[in-house]
């Protein structure tokens, strides 16, 4: 109905590189108010290439009564499997807006007792009643409570001991890696990297791994007080490995310069 607030969302679904698509190019109607979308980016990054889906949701009310229109909107992106440019092109939404619902007021004159107090008042005095009446006896309880765990013998607590585990090296984390740099296996030397830096910045931020997207842990790094610094090099790795899975030439020794930047932003996110 006119006025009312609606949500209309597009969602993409598939592989390849969801976190550097931006929002989609809407024409509205005239009549039609919309704000800035909400995001949602639901991506799975231990897997290659990256699947998931990324949705935009707009939050749309219509000033007017009538029939709208929204035209279809329409992707473009590269498929690496046909080496060609394709183009994804959603259906038009078309709805009609109704007018709105004018909401009768009744002034009702309250009911009054004949010493003038209106009834609510009574009400209103009793439910204080059973809210005091609930304070003053968990007050009560409280303090018993106190008193009986005063009086009480002190168990002796054993205190335990802490096993300090050695955090591994970045040498040690980074084995895998250096094993297909080795063999010359590209494609698993930069996802092996990848893996290595999530679990890290999962393992720092304490998040889970469907919370894990460049944007949040950057966030997170940033409200853990680590330097800009290294959260810049840990973006910049990762971007150069994503780019890297879908480039088919590698220089050996760019590879283990890449190596060599990766262990640094380990060591610095894990001393932090």
């Amino acid at each position: 109905r006119q006025g009312e607030l609606v949500k209309i969302g597009w969602e993409l679904e598939g592989t390849g590189n969801l976190q550097l698509v931006t929002l989609p190019d809407v024409v509205w109607p005239k009549g039609i108010d919309t704000s800035e979308p909400s995001v949602k980016e639901d991506v799975n990054q231990f897997v290659y290439p990256l699947r998931g889906k990324k949705t935009f949701n707009y939050a749309v009310t219509a000033r007017d009564t009538g029939d709208y229109t929204i035209p279809p909107v329409s992707f473009a992106y590269f498929d690496p499997t046909d080496q060609k440019y394709k183009t994804l092109e959603t259906e038009a939404v078309s709805f009609h807006v109704d007018a709105s619902v004018a909401k009768p007021f009744f002034a009702l004159e309250p009911n009054v007792e004949k010493n003038g107090i209106p009834l609510h008042l009574y009400w209103f005095g009793g439910v204080v009643l059973i809210i005091v009446g609930w304070v003053v006896y968990q007050s009560v309880n409280l303090r018993k409570d106190q008193k009986a765990e005063k009086l009480a013998t002190v168990a002796t607590k054993e205190v335990p001991v802490e096993v300090i585990v050695p955090k591994p090296t970045p040498e040690q984390l980074f084995a895998n890696a250096t094993t297909s740099l080795t063999n010359s296996d590209t494609k698993g030397f930069f996802r092996e990297i990848q893996r290595v830096l999530w679990t890290i910045a999962a393992d720092k931020c304490k998040v889970l791994p469907s919370f894990l997207n460049k944007q949040n842990i950057s966030f997170e790094l940033q409200k853990l007080e680590i330097p800009a610094a290294t959260i810049n090099n840990f973006l910049i790795v990762l971007n150069e490995c994503e780019w890297a899975l879908y480039t088919p030439d590698h220089n050996t020794s760019d590879m283990e310069s890449l190596l060599g930047n990766a262990r640094l932003v380990s060591g610095e996110l894990m001393n932090a």
